[in-house]
């Protein structure tokens, strides 16, 4: 059974929005020096660096998922440049969270966890290029602020000797919520655009010697799982012991019950016929090791206290004459 849930939010000059439900405490955040509220980041030991607030949808299909990455990205922060009419003004972040659990007997024993980041990263911008002013100046700041922590934590973690070395994924919001992603327990894939032109040749060399630094990143990828239904399980084995249990008992009394059927009473059928001799074989059965001995009417028993064994006879007055056993 698997249960998929995305989430799509950008950072905007520093400030965390939620793409997929904007509303007036966490958007429409303004532009420029005009932005204000945002989500904010909390850390937890068992999720890690996670976003308070941030709507999740339930989905089941792939066209679900795209409909509503087309909505999140009509309402991205975009604007015009002089390097692009639709320049991003922000960096977007895509999570997918799959669950997938198996049940057995409607009971949850085991869940695997899996995530998928998908980050657009904004392009660093070169003021002497944009002539960028006012609002798209701050906008252009924060952007390369961001980037350039990223970079600094890509370099930490990519060096040789980075083994114990501390990481500062506190510089920006974007490092924060890529701590899981770059120095945790995944796998991580850069993919780069570049121009063929010219006039972007030192963009282009910047960001290959980006993305070569995080190939450096070596991570140990295990599988996340998790054991949601520990205590149910521990109810499980203890309901089979009461079980195995009760079995046990039911099958001693109908053990006793058998062998204490009472003798009819005189004047009723089967009273001193053979049939009424039923209770006295089976006691006597108890005292002779297993034998069952059954006795016609009129005829007397010498000795049914001591264990009997298979060379057994009947005497000339009818009454049984044990063998070597005695």
């Amino acid at each position: 059974m698997f249960r998929v849930r995305i989430s799509y939010i950008e950072v905007y000059n520093e400030c965390v929005y939620d793409l997929l439900n904007p509303s007036p405490v966490n958007g429409p955040h303004g532009s420029g020096s005009n932005a204000f509220g945002g989500l904010d980041l909390r850390e937890d030991p068992d999720k890690g660096v996670f976003v308070a607030g941030v709507h999740e949808v339930e989905v089941a299909e792939a066209t679900t998922v795209l409909a509503l990455l087309e909505r999140g990205n009509a309402r991205r922060s975009t604007e015009a440049t002089k390097a692009n009419s639709t320049s991003s003004r922000s960096h977007a972040v895509l999570s997918i969270c799959i669950e997938a659990s198996e049940a057995l007997a409607d009971v949850r024993k085991e869940m695997a966890l899996g995530k998928l980041s998908l980050i657009d990263l904004a392009g660093s911008e070169r003021m002497g290029k944009t002539n960028n002013m006012g609002a798209r100046l701050r906008e252009g700041n924060n952007i390369n602020r961001s980037l350039l922590a990223l970079a600094n934590c890509i370099n930490a973690l990519g060096e040789k000797n980075s083994r114990g070395k501390f990481v500062n994924y506190r510089d920006s919001k974007l490092t924060r919520l890529l701590k899981e992603s770059l120095g945790g327990n995944s796998k991580t894939v850069m993919l780069c655009c570049l121009a063929p032109s010219a006039d972007a040749f030192e963009e282009t060399t910047s960001t290959l010697k980006y993305a070569h630094r995080a190939k450096n990143i070596q991570t140990k990828v295990v599988r996340n799982t998790t054991s949601v239904t520990a205590h149910i399980a521990e109810y499980q084995q203890i309901i089979s012991d009461l079980r195995n249990e009760i079995g046990h008992l039911r099958a001693q009394v109908r053990h006793v019950s058998e062998m204490e059927t009472p003798v009819p009473p005189p004047g009723t059928p089967g009273h001193g016929s053979f049939d009424g001799m039923t209770t006295i074989s089976r006691r006597a059965a108890r005292s002779t090791g297993g034998v069952r001995v059954s006795l016609p009417p009129g005829m007397k028993v010498t000795d049914l206290t001591r264990p009997l064994d298979s060379s057994f006879a009947f005497g000339r007055d009818g009454a049984v004459v044990g063998g070597g056993a005695g």
